[in-house]
């Protein structure tokens, strides 16, 4: 009886030890990755992007009267030189001599209007009287004398091929001609009625119809 009971704790003291080794196994194996805790308490800042004001933009100081007066003066001038150019053409034409070189004088004009247009558009008349009215008078002008060069270089086309008769054609495309040209005179008119009070007084010429 003694014999059993010494066997039996001796297997179960095996038992026990067998246990405790597995335990211990179990806890220094290096193939079980551990599992990861967040730490507590531990906020996350994201990171801010700030963007930078642009840097305001400062105009320039605005063109004096007369400066402004002096580019509308210049306008006058460059029109002057196209009309000068156009009727020298027109004149060759008429006489059949030159046609095809007055043809491209005439063309030359209307890419010169055509210019003097889009500068009238852009030009700053804020500080001179009635700018607004001089600025639109000019425009219509200018307009009307380009017109007027398109119908002509209709008319001129025929003389710089060589045939110079008065065909109907022709004769439709001056009287068109003229006609433009008249309007660009009344246009003038309405135009130097609120140049010259402005003109005068800032040191510029007075104009006539004849003269822009």
């Amino acid at each position: 009886m003694l014999l059993v009971l010494l066997a039996l704790g001796t297997v179960a003291l095996l038992g026990m030890t067998a246990v405790v080794v597995m335990l211990v196994r179990n806890r220094n194996d290096p193939g079980r990755d551990p599992v990861a805790k967040p730490p507590a308490n531990v906020s996350t800042v994201l990171p801010t992007t700030t963007t930078a004001a642009p840097d305001p933009t400062t105009a320039g100081p605005a063109a004096s009267p007369r400066d402004q007066a002096a580019k509308v003066d210049d306008l006058l001038d460059q029109s002057v030189a196209s009309r000068a150019k156009l009727n020298a053409a027109i004149d060759k034409v008429r006489q059949c001599s030159g046609a095809a070189a007055a043809l491209g004088d005439m063309k030359a004009v209307g890419a010169e209007r055509t210019a003097q247009i889009a500068a009238t558009e852009a030009l700053d008349v804020s500080g001179l009287d009635n700018g607004a009215a001089i600025q639109s008078r000019l425009k219509a002008a200018l307009g009307f004398a380009l017109a007027a060069d398109q119908a002509f270089v209709a008319w001129a086309t025929p003389a710089a091929a060589g045939s110079c008769g008065d065909t109907a054609a022709r004769g439709a495309a001056w009287d068109k001609g003229q006609a433009a040209s008249k309007q660009a005179q009344a246009a003038k008119k309405q135009f130097v009625a609120v140049w010259n009070p402005v003109a005068g007084p800032l040191g510029f010429a007075e104009r006539t119809t004849d003269k822009f």
